[in-house]
């Protein structure tokens, strides 16, 4: 099993996904695979994000609810008493790898190739560069560095995964590998050609983008000031987005890579390919560039999601509304393991070999907990047609995703949403209880709701 990991990519910019980005790996990977259609993170937040997906838990079961944790603030990474899905298969016999940046600590990998950024950095000093832009950059969202491909972070992390490949290749027992990258994240720094393919003029700028936010609770206004973003013009913004771009395009380069490997090592029939980024991406949904913050829009939370096993089951497509915690119990399920103890995830094999599936979710939960000491909490409950975003500290937001995907209107006080707002927030009253959820247990929940 090969999982694939990019960092803050917005599913609509792939080409597979309808995209303006040249992706012709994730294409194939997704015509040769099935491609979801309404996948989700759980939080719109790395280490929460990615310790959900290889906990198949959210995070206030498994411990990393934020990036950034003050002393006697917040644990910092995964519950020690939590296995991962890494630890899971290595009980039962598999060689476990992994490549790319260390974004949070899993325990039980056999061979780890983390590149520390602090090792990257010196390698390129010996190349006579540094992790910088060129100095012509317009600001300091995007530019162009001064190496090629070769010497980029992600390159390098590519290289560590074929090298795991090439050394697997010859087990005879079953491997997993987990290779993440750091890209499409912001900044987009990127090298030449990426930073020119496409043609700022031709690229359409998110419907959304000027959205005002006054209908909105207040902390979205300070995140996109604090962030500098709201300030931007139409003509920064894409160029911001043809380096965004770039970038998607150049991890396509290094997916290749790894799909050709698969190919030359006899191994593509046999192996399970997963590719899925660890959060979306927000980059200028509602005139914000960065996700970690207490919005969870759609631009935040969905994700793309492709697997492929040729052996296994046929292309396709699918629109059920599946989560990042369903992947550690997929994981299992084709290992043929049984579950944690607790896991707040379902297999998604029923919906990938075709099976009929009863009683599929009908919505998404997703949370936010503040990235430092001074959190924020927020947390949703999303189904095909609405959206409930709870607020324990302002107003909360209501969305009808069917007249407006893009999230503009908050129907919050408007009288012909009371139903749906009354049926959203007893959605997630129970979603919250059945997951055991502190915002739940300790009264925020309802105190907020009573006042």
């Amino acid at each position: 099993m090969l999982l694939i990991l990019v960092d803050s990519a917005r599913p609509n910019a792939y080409g597979a996904y309808g995209g303006v980005c040249q992706t012709p790996h994730l294409s194939r990977l997704s015509s040769e695979g099935v491609r979801f259609t309404r996948a989700f993170c759980v939080s719109p937040i790395c280490h929460p994000a990615r310790a959900s997906l290889v906990t198949g838990l959210f995070p206030h079961a498994h411990g990393a609810i934020a990036n950034r944790c003050g002393a006697g603030a917040y644990p910092y990474g995964i519950f020690e008493s939590i296995p991962s899905v890494v630890q899971l298969l290595a009980q039962i016999g598999y060689r476990c790898g992994y490549a790319g940046q260390r974004h949070i600590s899993v325990p039980g990998f056999h061979d780890d190739r983390a590149i520390p950024t602090a090792t990257y950095r010196e390698r390129l000093k010996m190349q006579g560069f540094a992790e910088e832009p060129l100095p012509d950059r317009k600001f300091n969202a995007c530019g162009r560095t001064p190496y090629d491909i070769e010497l980029a972070r992600d390159t390098g992390f590519a290289r560590a995964a074929v090298s795991l490949l090439r050394e697997y290749a010859s087990l005879k027992q079953p491997w997993f590998i987990q290779c993440d990258f750091d890209g499409p994240h912001p900044p987009c720094f990127v090298p030449h050609p990426y930073d020119t393919i496409y043609d700022p003029a031709a690229l359409p700028l998110p419907e959304n983008l000027r959205d005002p936010l006054t209908d909105k609770p207040t902390t979205h206004i300070s995140c996109r000031m604090a962030q500098g973003s709201g300030a931007w013009t139409d003509d920064q913004w894409r160029v911001f987005l043809v380096h965004y771009y770039g970038m998607i395009t150049m991890l396509d380069v290094l997916v290749g890579r790894l799909l050709d490997e698969l190919d030359a090592l006899g191994m593509a029939e046999n192996t399970v390919v997963v590719f899925s980024s660890d959060h979306g991406g927000v980059v200028g949904g509602h005139g914000l560039l960065y996700h970690g913050t207490p919005a969870l829009f759609e631009e935040g939370l969905r994700v793309p999601l492709v697997m492929r096993w040729p052996c296994g089951w046929a292309s396709g497509l699918r629109e059920e509304l599946v989560s990042h915690v369903d992947l550690l119990p997929t994981f299992l399920d084709l290992a043929g393991a049984a579950l944690p103890e607790k896991c707040h995830g379902r297999s998604l094999l029923p919906l990938l070999t075709g099976s009929p599936v009863a009683g599929w979710r009908d919505d998404i939960y997703a949370a936010f907990n503040g990235d430092g000491v001074l959190g924020y909490t927020t947390r949703a409950i999303r189904t095909a047609d609405w959206k409930y975003v709870f607020h324990p500290f302002s107003f909360d937001e209501l969305y009808d995703l069917q007249v407006d995907p893009h999230e503009m209107r908050n129907r919050l006080h408007d009288p012909a949403c009371a139903q749906a707002l009354e049926t959203m927030r007893a959605r997630l009253d129970a979603r919250m209880k059945e997951i055991d959820d502190p915002v739940h247990r300790l009264g925020l929940w309802r105190s907020r709701l009573a006042r």
